[in-house]
């Protein structure tokens, strides 16, 4: 993870940036601010500056997330998607666990106005800022989430069920045709692009009624997917280990 300082002159604030690339899961503790017994000292540094800690995470699978993220000062974190904040602490430190991140750029974000040492002069002077002020604790550990194949089977001739990984809040159930994969490579097969081709969306339970029977000498398949926070899952792999590709997703 890289750090680095600079001094934002049109919000007065005093920038900590980090970036963190996180695949195979990492763990990072520590602080990040002036080393200590050390002031920070300038014109920009005066009551009421803002010190502001801004971490960017790239996650390229999903991960379970624990952070935690604080200041002496602190006066907000957040942790945003994009420009959607998915965790708020807006009165304090930032703190989850066993939270899902699904792939995709996060930043966590976290403010702490500046104290003032009490031998400073006030005013237009320049001021000093102790460096307990000026420092961020943080903890965050991001730990791959690994795919467990979701083990399908029928009860009866009809009644289809399936086994439940981790957090889901729902499901995708894709049937499809076993000569068809064969020619062409689809998993996930266009509904009506052939007589055996359906796809069940949003399944709320770990279970479906499919009345469907294929005819003598045809075979079929189903294939579940999970659902996390809204984020799909994937349709795990084939023989070869290779992910299957979802060509026809629910949407």
């Amino acid at each position: 993870m890289n750090h680095y300082v600079y001094f934002d002159r049109s919000s007065r604030a005093i920038k900590f940036d980090g970036y963190f690339s996180a695949s195979d899961g990492a763990t990072s503790r520590g602080e990040l601010g002036p080393e200590p017994g050390t002031y920070l000292e300038g014109p920009y540094v005066r009551a009421g500056a803002t010190l502001v800690f801004q971490l960017f995470l790239e996650l390229l699978q999903p991960h379970i997330a624990d952070i935690w993220l604080a200041s002496e000062n602190t006066n907000y974190c957040t942790l945003k998607q994009g420009g959607e904040i998915i965790a708020d602490g807006s009165t304090g430190p930032l703190f989850f666990d066993d939270m899902f991140l699904a792939p995709g750029n996060y930043s966590l974000v976290c403010a702490a106005l500046l104290g003032v040492d009490a031998r400073s002069p006030g005013g237009d002077i320049p001021a000093q800022s102790r460096s307990s002020d000026a420092t961020f604790q943080y903890a965050m550990s991001l730990v791959p989430q690994v795919p467990v194949p979701i083990r399908v089977y029928f009860q009866d001739e009809s009644d289809l069920t399936w086994t439940a990984e981790l957090d889901e809040t729902s499901w995708n159930v894709y049937r499809g045709d076993l000569d068809t994969l064969r020619a062409t490579g689809i998993y996930t097969q266009a509904p009506g692009s052939n007589p055996v081709a359906a796809r069940f969306c949003g399944a709320s339970g770990a279970q479906l009624n499919d009345p469907f029977i294929p005819d003598p000498g045809q075979a079929s398949f189903w294939l579940v997917t999970p659902i996390v926070n809204g984020v799909e899952g994937d349709l795990g792999v084939d023989s070869n280990q290779a992910p299957r590709v979802n060509s026809n997703p629910c949407p």
